[in-house]
């Protein structure tokens, strides 16, 4: 399956997400910086690839298709996991180099 993923793949389910959670393609799109048109059209490649209608549209209203709220939950997970992927790594307490230095002249004999 991974050999199937297409780069824009990533880039679908980050639109989708953004989508559902502000229930709007413009608020989306406005906080992508492009056009409703290019969310709109990232939206629908991704129902296309999965064969399967994501959202019901109407002029007024945005909502999940009945079936596809777990998909949404899939997606926002993805979209988790990548983000938590791409924070720098942190330095914990057992993983810092720790220096002991000691004076020879104190050898017994």
């Amino acid at each position: 399956m991974l050999e199937d993923l297409k780069p824009q793949v990533l880039t679908n389910i980050v639109a989708f997400t953004r989508v559902v959670e502000t229930r709007s393609f413009t608020a989306a799109a406005r906080q992508f910086g492009m056009s409703k048109a290019t969310v709109s059209k990232q939206v629908s490649m991704l129902e296309v690839r999965i064969g399967v209608r994501l959202l019901n549209r109407t002029t007024r209203t945005l909502s999940l298709t009945s079936a596809e709220s777990s998909f949404y939950k899939h997606c926002r997970h993805i979209v988790a996991e990548f983000n938590a992927a791409m924070e720098p790594p942190t330095i914990t307490a057992v993983e810092r180099l720790i220096r002991v230095s000691s004076s020879t002249s104190r050898v017994r004999r």
